[in-house]
């Protein structure tokens, strides 16, 4: 039996309804959530405000991996508003509706397109290749009045943030169970690997200030494999990642309502100078996995 027919969105002007959308958007909404998390994460004294630590003295513990993966999973959810803003230039829909309205799994199947390199795909076949596409998903095609290296860098700057995060945010299996109730534990980890079951004096010991338990599931030709997986992960480099979302977005959000308002120059921030070192330095890569 077919399904009913998909009706179509009704609307009278694409373009008002855009720069109402554009007018009134927070681009930085979610940063201002991890910045307040992020404060109470590193005062104790704010954290015992909350806490009656008499009765409860390894609430604060508690309290603080809390914290932690909320920053951690707030990452994941201003990435995907924030890669969703990136594409909906190349949607047939007004902005505002495509954002409202795309398919659970739509991001992350165009987060894989990026990965990849099908920039024809992504973008509807506008961007023939990385640069083409940046240049119009962040600056909306207009050029820059600064020197072609400088230009050069922002783009391999901007490819470079956005595929890093993209990597993570496909990967990240835990927020699946995070949104499907918190089916997810968060704490300080640590695995200890040892040749000889009966003796761990020289085994091989790792540790992580912070990190996520959850179920993790692989479609085999047998069936859906289920394992626990623990995945470390620091709190920092999740602030520094959504701190530069915000950053991006605060541009696209000003170019794009300059282009709405028919300006045919307007003032753009360059993102040619990325501290890729201190963001590798944040990296918590360790993570591991048993049967269920």
């Amino acid at each position: 039996m077919l399904g009913k027919p998909k009706l179509p969105f009704i609307f009278s002007d694409a373009n008002r309804l855009d720069h109402e959308f554009y007018s009134g958007y927070d681009e930085r909404f979610l940063n201002r959530k991890v910045h307040v998390l992020g404060t109470l994460l590193e005062s104790s004294d704010l954290l015992n405000q909350f806490v009656d630590t008499k009765n409860e003295p390894d609430e604060v513990v508690r309290m603080r991996h809390a914290l932690a993966a909320e920053v951690l999973f707030t990452e994941f959810h201003q990435f995907e508003s924030f890669f969703a803003m990136l594409v909906a230039p190349f949607q047939q829909l007004p902005h505002w509706i495509f954002l409202n309205t795309y398919s659970p799994g739509e991001i992350k199947s165009k987060a894989r397109q990026f990965i990849a390199g099908e920039f024809k795909e992504l973008s509807n076949n506008p961007a023939s290749n990385r640069d083409v596409f940046l240049q119009d998903a962040v600056y909306h095609g207009y050029a820059s009045g600064e020197s072609e290296e400088e230009w050069k860098s922002t783009l391999e700057n901007l490819w470079w943030i956005i595929y890093r995060m993209a990597e993570k945010y496909i990967a990240a299996d835990e927020y699946n169970s995070y949104k499907h109730g918190l089916r997810m534990m968060s704490a300080r980890s640590t695995l200890a690997m040892s040749g000889n079951p009966t003796d761990f004096s020289k085994a091989f010991v790792t540790h992580s200030h912070h990190s996520i338990t959850h179920l993790k599931f692989d479609k085999t030709a047998q069936g859906t494999l289920v394992s626990i997986e623990t995945k470390a992960f620091n709190p920092l480099e999740s602030q520094a990642h959504v701190q530069i979302m915000a950053d991006i977005l605060a541009n696209i959000k000003r170019i794009r309502l300059a282009a709405l308002d028919g300006q045919e120059r307007v003032e753009m921030t360059l993102f040619s100078k990325f501290d890729r070192e201190a963001l590798q330095k944040l990296v918590a890569s360790q993570r591991w996995a048993f049967s269920a």
